[in-house]
């Protein structure tokens, strides 16, 4: 599901009806990954989508369930293969 699945901004369809299905699961898993290129981005997210969602599904009695996403690599696969995706420095 869209990042802005609340909202319908984005990559999210806006059509009619999509707000009745999400508040007849018993959970939401926004799909997160690519959204952050770094720590301060994940701050902006929750403070500019995150935090807003959580109210919305606790009113609702509904569940964030968050991605974890770890990464991955295609160099096996693909030996001269430049890697795209961004991954957040283990500290």
């Amino acid at each position: 599901m869209s990042t802005a699945w609340r909202t319908g901004d984005g990559d999210q369809d806006s059509s009619s009806g999509w707000q009745e299905v999400f508040a007849s699961a018993d959970a939401i898993c926004p799909w997160t990954v690519r959204r952050y290129r770094g720590e301060d981005d994940v701050d902006l997210f929750y403070e500019t989508i995150a935090r807003e969602d959580v109210r919305f599904l606790q009113s609702k009695n509904l569940k964030l369930v968050p991605t974890v996403f770890p990464g991955f690599s295609v160099s096996r696969t693909f030996p001269h293969h430049v890697e795209i995706i961004f991954k957040l420095p283990v500290t």
